[in-house]
């Protein structure tokens, strides 16, 4: 999981605390890599370079929807929210009612 933020942030701790019961219902590790900067556009590089489709993106909404709106160019397609041949959303919750 990339996180658009800085270690200690209030994201962080969410997302740690998210990857944690991902871990739990997946069986499988979930990381957290920290990527910080350039308003997530660090972040979003490195998913749209990552190279296994295992990759999750953490941030607030804010940043990406003022994009459009404050840089020039993207690494991603802002209308059709592309990142490579992943898309990007916003999803509140990955799991299914009931589940962790």
């Amino acid at each position: 999981m990339i996180l658009s933020l800085g270690p200690g942030s209030g994201a962080d701790i969410g997302a740690r605390l998210y990857a944690d019961r991902l871990q739990k219902m997946w069986g499988q590790p979930v990381v957290i890599e920290n990527r910080p900067g350039g308003d997530g556009v660090i972040a979003i590089n490195a998913v749209i370079q990552a190279k296994d489709d295992h990759v999750l993106l953490w941030g607030p909404t804010a940043n990406f929807v003022g994009h459009p709106y404050s840089l020039d160019k993207f690494p991603y397609d802002p209308k059709g929210a592309r990142a490579g041949g992943a898309r990007l959303r916003h999803r509140g919750h990955a799991g299914r009612a009931g589940e962790p």
